[in-house]
């Protein structure tokens, strides 16, 4: 046990990937050691090294250090993504210090929050991370066309969010061009809250020309991801990794015997027939 702990102790002094102390105090070994948030400390819940994983000194294969500035930037659109949530809650709580002509002032500020909560670990997890899992492929690699596939889908439905958010349509209380001009016009019909409005339109044009920057840093990033799949096969690539994976479960002799114990319960079935 001693000799054990030793090795382990090495490990860690040594920078080595796969080995590293949990918060709680356990060594761990078998997962790369989480560093992300930075702020958190040793209560980091996910791994986000780019520069050890896709640098020129990371230990990958050439092709995947390829990926470097499609991961950097990815990472920045995520970023981008947390500060617009917390402008848009800011741009959120001026709408409730409003007038009369600002309705909805509880749901506004709410919804605003809810974004920031689930917004920021879900851009992490539901596209960020994936595109991260999707560039340590290199192109042509089993499971690279589906992995892009899931990357390119998935940071869509993020496009989507924003197109909306940058429209600021009534209601889905997203500071875009819609709200800011609608905060502009309340201006003019209320003149004890007309500083008010002005300022809450201001902010949602900062807010507004942020998220078009966002926008086409987005679609410049979908277009390398759309280049990446198409690299790996495309449609054909796609239904490849779907074969090998087929194959692969196949060969797995938990589902051949989950297989054989389905069949043998069909057979052991009394044919009324």
């Amino acid at each position: 046990m001693r000799i054990k702990i030793q090795e382990l102790e090495q490990k860690l002094a040594s920078g080595q990937t796969g080995t590293f102390v949990s918060a709680d105090g356990s060594i761990k070994e078998g997962a790369t050691a989480p560093n992300w948030p930075p702020c958190f400390g040793k209560y980091a819940f996910a791994h986000n090294d780019i520069a050890g994983d896709f640098g020129p000194d990371a230990t990958v294969d050439p092709a995947v250090k390829e990926n470097f500035g499609m991961v950097t930037l990815a990472y920045r659109i995520l970023l981008g993504n947390i500060v617009i949530l917390w402008v848009n809650l800011a741009c959120m709580c001026g709408y409730a210090s409003g007038g009369d002509a600002n309705t909805d002032q509880f749901p506004a500020v709410g919804i605003a929050m809810a974004f920031c909560l689930f917004g920021m670990p879900g851009a992490f997890y539901t596209w960020y991370r994936i595109i991260y899992l999707a560039a340590q492929h290199k192109d042509g690699g089993s499971g690279t066309s589906s992995y892009y596939f899931l990357a390119m889908t998935s940071f869509l439905i993020s496009i989507l969010f924003w197109i909306c958010a940058a429209c600021g349509f009534p209601g889905t209380y997203q500071a875009g061009l819609w709200f800011a001009l609608q905060q502009f016009a309340n201006a003019g019909d209320d003149d004890e809250f007309a500083s008010t409005y002005e300022i809450i339109g201001f902010m949602s044009l900062v807010c507004f020309g942020l998220e078009i920057c966002l926008l086409v840093a987005s679609l410049w990033l979908w277009r390398m991801l759309r280049n990446k799949y198409n690299g790996g096969g495309g449609a054909e690539g796609l239904q490849n990794d779907g074969q090998a994976g087929l194959q692969q479960a196949m060969g797995d002799p938990r589902v051949q015997k989950a297989v054989g114990d389905q069949l043998s319960q069909q057979n052991s079935r009394p044919n009324n027939l």
